[in-house]
């Protein structure tokens, strides 16, 4: 199995990766960035706190990310599990991981994220959880 820069790829982005949530919403971009890393590119990953020893265990650029989603399923879990629509974030905590999320973008040739939020921007109000 090669490892590296196929021999036609020149160029090495600078890539931020957004990824918001619970273990099992941030897992899968951290195999991502694996990959990435592994051909080649720079990665940031910009995530919750409670993350970053996860995140840097193998060496990933790491970008906190205010918040902690699973103190937050510890308080609102019960709720959510019998169906009931719950504010997930404040709207405090929604700017300020707005303006985490922008500062780790910084740089970036290439920002991937996955929107779990329906955002009014004109209002900056946040609605429940998409999925």
């Amino acid at each position: 199995m090669q490892h590296g820069l196929p021999a036609e790829q020149t160029e090495i982005l600078q890539i931020t990766i957004l990824a918001v949530g619970s273990r099992g919403d941030v897992q899968p971009y951290y195999a991502l960035a694996l990959g990435l890393q592994r051909a080649g590119h720079q990665v940031r990953n910009a995530t919750h706190s409670n993350f970053e020893a996860f995140v840097s265990h193998q060496g990933l650029d790491f970008a906190p990310m205010t918040g902690d989603f699973n103190q937050l399923l510890r308080s609102e879990g019960q709720k959510l599990l019998e169906g009931q629509r719950v504010k997930l974030v404040s709207d405090e905590l929604f700017q300020q991981q707005l303006t985490d999320a922008w500062a780790s973008c910084q740089g970036a040739d290439v920002v991937i994220f996955n929107p779990r939020r329906r955002v009014d921007i004109t209002s900056q109000r946040s609605w429940e959880s998409v999925n």
